[in-house]
């Protein structure tokens, strides 16, 4: 007779918490995506994050204000900073170019 083990619970790679203002924000972001057409990828993206975001954010009341946990697995909090980056460049103006800054600060670059 084998010993059956029960799965273990993946542990999120993040977690925000954010007041009611920043969640409707975080959502209403999301949801601005979905009226993307469908095949978009990055409305698919959105629609899925926003779902999962609604069925399994815990909410909270911390000091007196009401709060929701919401907890990103394996890549989707690299797929939320995308398709933040993407929303904040269509209402952005020209972005400062530091391109050629990143990994200059690295120990050991030269």
């Amino acid at each position: 007779m084998t010993k059956q083990t029960e799965p273990k619970k993946e542990k999120p790679a993040s977690t925000l918490v954010l007041n009611r203002e920043l969640i409707n924000y975080l959502l209403s972001v999301l949801e601005s995506f979905e009226t993307l057409d469908f095949n978009n990828r990055y409305s698919q993206y959105a629609e899925k994050l926003k779902t999962k975001i609604l069925r399994y954010a815990k909410v909270k009341n911390q000091k007196g204000e009401d709060r929701a946990a919401v907890f990103l697995f394996g890549t989707e909090a690299s797929t939320l900073i995308m398709l933040l980056t993407v929303y904040i460049s269509s209402f952005a103006d020209e972005p400062k170019d530091l391109f050629s800054e990143i990994g200059k600060n690295r120990i050991g670059s030269e």
